[in-house]
């Protein structure tokens, strides 16, 4: 009788990953779904030169490796073990911070100098800038840049010792700040901003397990551009108002542990104290000005409090990386085409750049050059 339990249950033990796989091959579920981009394997062809050169072999056991059923429960199981155990973390470019905090290996380069960009390429884009704003200003069109925060320039003391030994004298975000302001170009230091705010548990504002700012913190740092903008338009606007509402202990916004949940572990853990904002608006004023913020994903947390659908025209856009574009009435993304200055940026009341600390070596993602070039093509055609 034990034999007999004994064979059933390896019969049934080998039977459910192509069980598993054939579940998930019809039904398009995946159980236990790994966060993070896997790229398709090639699904293996058959061919009497690919099997003799061992190609068809190596292509068909990748494919089902990564097609198996139950491969996500075992990664994760993997991963869980060495986590819980070891502290071993199974991520590309991850780093185990002290006091169990998460960062991304080229945040931390940033705050540390190691990918500064050097003194002359920088004048080159705050020449090509500043270009830029002039082309603007003719159409009556404010220009502003965001400085999003890195999260290692928040907890510099919670790197490891042995990466904070790699510090340079200098970093793109302590030269940018300073030629931005020399040059006159109007902009937003979010980031000497946060290093400005104080709490008893400062994960309320930067996230044990995330990447990004909190949804918490990107509420806050809403009525600060808004003013900004009204500023630059000199002209009355929407402002939102931020209250506290409630805290919980594990994260109600996704973006809030994006970091940990690509550890792919089994089950998540308590990161700290979230805080769930209470967000009103002052509607003395109706004007909602057309934006175009051309960003990286430090915008999708401001976007997900939803302020920026209540305060900016519903015609307002946002260009991810001045490749996709999401628009402010909620339409599905698309890819960016040929630029229309007419229709794309001269019908703007304002146009944003917005750069978080880990791009400033790569600043306005060729937004800006993209402008001066269709100017000068429109200029040489009216010739």
């Amino acid at each position: 009788m034990m034999h007999k339990k004994f064979f059933m249950a390896i019969f049934i033990f080998l039977w459910l990953p192509p069980v598993f796989t054939l579940i998930q091959s019809y039904s398009g579920y995946e159980f236990l779904k790994l966060d993070g981009y896997f790229p398709e394997p090639e699904e293996p062809v058959f061919s009497v030169s690919g099997f003799t050169s061992g190609k068809f072999q190596r292509t068909t056991e990748k494919y089902l490796n990564q097609k198996s059923g139950l491969r996500a429960i075992f990664v994760r199981l993997r991963n869980q073990l060495h986590f819980t155990l070891f502290r071993k973390i199974h991520s590309q470019k991850t780093i185990f911070g002290k006091k169990e905090f998460l960062f991304e290996k080229d945040h931390i380069e940033a705050h540390l100098g190691i990918d500064y960009s050097g003194d002359e390429e920088i004048r080159k884009t705050i020449l090509t800038l500043k270009e830029t704003g002039s082309i603007l200003a003719k159409k009556n069109i404010p220009l502003l840049v965001v400085l999003a925060p890195g999260k290692a320039s928040f907890y510099p003391d919670l790197i490891p010792d042995e990466m904070q030994k790699q510090k340079k004298p200098d970093s793109n975000y302590s030269r940018f700040s300073k030629e931005l302001s020399a040059n006159g170009i109007s902009y937003i230091d979010y980031i000497s901003w946060m290093k400005s705010l104080s709490a008893e548990d400062k994960t309320e504002y930067y996230p044990k397990g995330g990447t990004h700012w909190s949804y918490f913190t990107a509420s806050m740092a809403m009525p600060i551009l808004s003013k900004k903008i009204s500023e630059k338009m000199q002209r009355k606007m929407i402002h939102p108002e931020i209250k506290v509402k409630d805290s919980h202990k594990l994260p109600f916004y996704s973006l809030d542990s994006d970091i940990f949940n690509a550890l792919n572990l089994l089950w998540s853990q308590p990161w700290g104290r979230y805080v769930e904002p209470e967000i009103s608006y002052n509607h003395a004023e109706s004007f909602r000005p057309n934006v175009l913020l051309v960003g990286d994903s430090f915008y999708f947390t401001l976007s997900a409090t939803g302020i920026p659908r209540k305060i900016f025209s519903e015609k307002s856009a946002f260009w991810y990386y001045d490749k996709n574009e999401y628009i402010n009435d909620g339409r599905p993304q698309k890819e960016l085409g040929e630029l229309d200055l007419d229709a794309d940026i001269y019908s703007r009341n304002i146009v944003i750049i917005l750069v978080s600390e880990v791009n400033l070596k790569k600043f306005g993602y060729g937004f800006p050059e993209r402008i001066i070039t269709a100017e000068q093509n429109r200029n040489r055609k009216s010739k």
